[in-house]
């Protein structure tokens, strides 16, 4: 049961963290293009787009818990510190 919880918040973190990839590459992109070789109001579009990516987007449950593997690794940390802890209370 355990485990069954622990492999649906993976699933559920994958695609958050595939938002968060893709969206800074959207920056990254932007950035490394040839701007001075586009028109004035391609130029000022583009300063917009990289001005409004870099926050990346994020996919979040109930507006508390950002869907990432960063979050999926310290969620996974902390109950095998609790585990830890609980089972060396019954030895």
């Amino acid at each position: 049961m355990v485990i069954g919880g622990f492999i649906h918040l993976l699933v559920l973190s994958f695609p958050g963290q595939e938002i968060i990839d893709h969206s800074s590459e959207v920056f990254h992109k932007a950035y490394n293009m040839m701007w001075y070789k586009t028109s004035r109001k391609t130029t000022k579009l583009l300063s917009i787009l990289l001005y409004r990516s870099l926050e990346p987007c994020v996919l979040t449950a109930g507006k508390i818990y950002v869907l990432s593997f960063q979050n999926y690794a310290s969620v996974m940390q902390a109950t095998f510190s609790y585990f830890t802890t609980l089972t060396s209370f019954q030895s």
